[in-house]
């Protein structure tokens, strides 16, 4: 079985991959911590109910599979099987994760990649670990500065950490950084009491003042010669400090066993060697904590102390080893948000025209009636929007809004990409039967998983909703008001218009040894930000477009690949508007 302190490549997945239940098998690890927090253990021994139960490794590898199928943020599950052909059988299901991230639960860990990345495969990964190391922290610290961002607080797009109260598992991920960073940055607990004194040194509480203290009178003023004064103490308190130093020294050793440690770059640290259960039994643990909390005053510690009970509670005899995860089963959005920052999105340029409906009410069935009335609309719900009110006034439509609009530094041309979290499948063309090399039919080239022609029809749409407008007639004014305010100048020309998806790059670099140091990892030397792949268009668009709006309107439909792994570390810096600008130049030429 594989230690994760060796080769970790055994526990790496990639999502939407179809993997069989032989190959979760692989994903288990043994990690040894203390029985009740005293006595060591074999974790993969321990049954659920703190007995030994000896299981058979098939069986509960498919315990865990069905647990993850159940497993879900928001309405996406973690693990969903495989759409199986119609002569498949029961044994040869697949599962496939859509999901990013990191999951450790009852002694088994994934470490799911993107699909993005190509050649996942035990032989290919093996001896690689240090790759996975560099590249998969880079991921969840992009996630989890998309979940952090205030903007994205209505999407579902990390674990609610209230799973399932009767599963026995609880994602304590953030509870353990919690104390983990607490304890890196403010050291031991120091228990900080207010204390009154009789004109003391401290500040004068005037409310005990003077509800308690009778003043003198000097003009018909009251002039209080005595006082009661407040001062705050900060003392380190053993029983609660000595308490936080185990939990935070077995927190540590339990990561740094398990490997999970290292992967989530938490600050790790042991300055105890004694366990809770050294310390006194749980109950009288507790009680020492709840006291504290009834007389603490101050937020931090009042935090750290619900923390530290939250802890303990999860740390009873009997708890089996709670789950441990980061990520996310919507990386389409952060894939997103990522290219609206490497190309500097500007939401300003982002307005549309929404639809306008007309509509009379009643209607004249009947000839000679003559009491019809036209009536303006500017919102209607979708008919197949079951969710909405019937109240038009109360319904939104789907908005037409595309991912990234930004323009060159004098803004007078726009850039419209749309970022799309595909994969697409590229087959050449193929010889012809004549077995003749340089006679390739054009037809039997194909292209699958491919942005849609929904998608396709929205970036037309987009291209022509923000074209200027000079050669368009206004019914009144408000209409020509509403294309100035949308960025339709008069003088605004379309530079490109494209999708963007991440580059199909693989894991495992070839020519390791000559790759170069990018922020936090390694990036081969010489890879290109970002590489044209080819284009999609519609062949009756390039007369329309030319006639409409002259021959430098695009026709066509760019498709870029983005670098992922660079991209991601553009993320984490932040925009650079500079550098975006130099790279939509060497994209469209402009």
């Amino acid at each position: 079985m594989p230690a994760i302190q060796g080769d970790i490549t055994a526990f790496v997945f990639r999502e939407r991959h179809p993997y069989a239940v032989e190959d979760f098998q692989r994903a288990r690890i043994r990690i040894r911590y203390d029985d009740e927090l005293g006595a060591s253990v074999d974790e993969e021994t321990r049954g659920g109910d703190g007995e030994q139960a000896p299981e058979s490794s098939l069986e509960r590898t498919r315990k865990v599979i069905e647990y993850l199928q159940k497993l879900q943020i928001g309405d996406s599950f973690v693990l969903s099987p495989c759409k199986q052909r119609e002569k498949a059988v029961a044994s040869a299901s697949r599962f496939q994760f859509t999901y990013v991230g990191l999951l450790s639960v009852s002694g088994y860990l994934f470490i799911v990649l993107p699909k993005y990345y190509q050649d996942i495969t035990s032989d290919v990964l093996h001896g690689h670990g240090e790759r996975i190391l560099q590249e998969f922290p880079v991921i969840l610290q992009t996630i989890r500065k998309y979940n952090n961002d205030p903007k994205h607080n209505g999407e579902m797009s990390g674990f609610a950490y209230a799973i399932d109260d009767n599963s026995g598992y609880d994602n304590v991920i953030e509870l353990y950084r919690f104390l983990l960073e607490d304890y890196a940055e403010h050291g031991p607990y120091r228990s900080v009491r207010r204390m009154y004194e009789h004109n003391g040194s401290g500040e004068i509480d005037w409310n005990r003042t003077v509800h308690q203290m009778l003043p003198m009178y000097s003009d018909g003023a009251p002039v209080y010669t005595d006082f009661i004064s407040m001062r705050s103490t900060a003392d380190i308190s053993t029983a609660i400090s000595d308490i936080q130093q185990a939990m935070v020294s077995d927190i540590s050793r339990r990561l740094t066993d398990s490997g999970i440690g290292e992967l989530l770059q938490l600050p790790l640290s042991e300055p105890s060697k004694a366990t809770l259960s050294d310390l006194g039994d749980f109950d009288v643990i507790r009680r020492i904590l709840r006291k504290e909390l009834r007389v603490q005053f101050v937020t931090r510690n009042r935090l750290l102390l619900q923390a530290m009970l939250r802890y303990l509670d999860g740390s009873a005899p009997g708890r089996i080893l709670p789950m441990l995860a980061e990520g996310t089963c919507s990386f389409q959005l952060v894939w997103e948000d990522v290219c609206k920052v490497v190309f500097d999105d500007d939401e300003r340029l982002h307005g549309t025209q929404p639809p306008r409906w007309e509509f009379d009410d009643p209607l004249d069935w009947c000839s000679g009636h003559t009491t019809r009335k036209r009536w303006l609309c500017d919102r209607a719900s979708d008919a197949d929007d079951v969710d909405v009110s019937e109240d038009s006034s109360e319904a939104e439509g789907s908005p037409l809004l595309p991912d990234v609009v930004t323009s060159n530094v004098d803004g007078s041309q726009l850039y419209i990409l749309d970022a799309k979290y595909y994969v697409p499948k590229y087959s050449k063309p193929k010889k012809d039967a004549s077995g003749d090399k340089n006679d390739l039919r054009r037809t039997t080239a194909s292209i699958a998983h491919a942005p849609g022609l929904k998608d396709i029809v929205k970036q037309y749409f987009y291209l022509l909703a923000l074209l200027p407008q000079e050669n368009h007639d206004f019914d009144n004014v408000d209409d020509a008001e509403s294309a100035e305010d949308s960025g339709a100048a008069l003088n605004l020309t379309i530079a490109g218009n494209a999708f963007v998806m991440p580059g199909q790059i693989p894991i495992v670099i070839d020519g390791e040894d000559e790759t170069l140091s990018a922020g936090d990892s390694l990036v081969p030397s010489g890879r290109r930000m970002v590489v044209a792949r080819g284009c999609v268009y519609f062949p009756f668009m390039n007369q329309r477009l030319a006639r409409l709006h002259g021959n430098g309107t695009p026709s066509a439909i760019m498709l870029f690949e983005l670098d992922p792994e660079q991209a991601l570390r553009w993320y984490l810096r932040g925009k650079d508007s500079a550098r975006s600008q130099k790279l939509l130049k060497n994209m469209f030429g402009s």
